[in-house]
């Protein structure tokens, strides 16, 4: 967990120095342009403008609110997201509270892993925790862009038929996973 930690902070210096870089390109061109534009306003045309403190104050001013699209908020914090990910709102918006904590409090739990290929590494296919099964989303194959399909969770009802619960997405399939690798430990 310390190697992430530190491995995100650092992506995430590299991200914010990338960010000053890009601004600081850019507001060279944006703040000459400003300057030009406040010169040649027709209510400074008798009125000597200070070009350089004209142009400090719009590069500064570039620079402080450089545009939203921004790599320490664009890249580095989706690819954090995806790696520390815990999608709460998808478990609250299908319901999926109870699973969850069924399968954080298991004392047992059956579970079957998929073979280790080129193409899917061994995490678990599905398991059963009481009356719940759970299908785990699979890795996706190289060759078609790495494309993963979704998880799905079933319950088995008082007659012994398996009843669709709910699909989940990779990232949930991925959570959940998770925590049953580190129950299986």
């Amino acid at each position: 967990m310390k190697n992430t930690k530190k491995l995100d902070t650092g992506l995430g210096y590299v991200a914010w120095f990338g960010d000053y870089v890009i601004a600081a390109t850019t507001g060279v061109f944006v703040a000459g342009k400003k300057v030009r534009e406040d010169m040649m306003a027709i209510e400074n045309i008798t009125k000597w403008v200070p070009v350089f403190k004209t142009y400090k104050k719009h590069f500064v001013e570039h620079v402080k609110k450089h545009n939203n699209d921004r790599l320490s908020g664009r890249v580095f914090v989706r690819y954090v997201t995806r790696r520390n990910v815990y999608p709460t709102s998808e478990i609250e918006r299908k319901k999926l509270g109870d699973v969850v904590e069924k399968i954080k409090t298991a004392d047992w739990i059956s579970v079957v892993f998929f073979e280790e290929t080129e193409h899917q590494r061994h995490t678990p296919q599905f398991c059963h925790i009481d009356d719940y099964t759970i299908n785990f989303a699979s890795d996706g194959t190289k060759w078609c862009g790495g494309i993963r399909g979704n998880g799905y969770i079933n319950k088995t009802d008082v007659h012994g038929k398996n009843r669709h619960i709910a699909a989940i997405s990779p990232e949930l399939s991925d959570y959940l996973a998770k925590i049953v690798m580190q129950k299986r430990k």
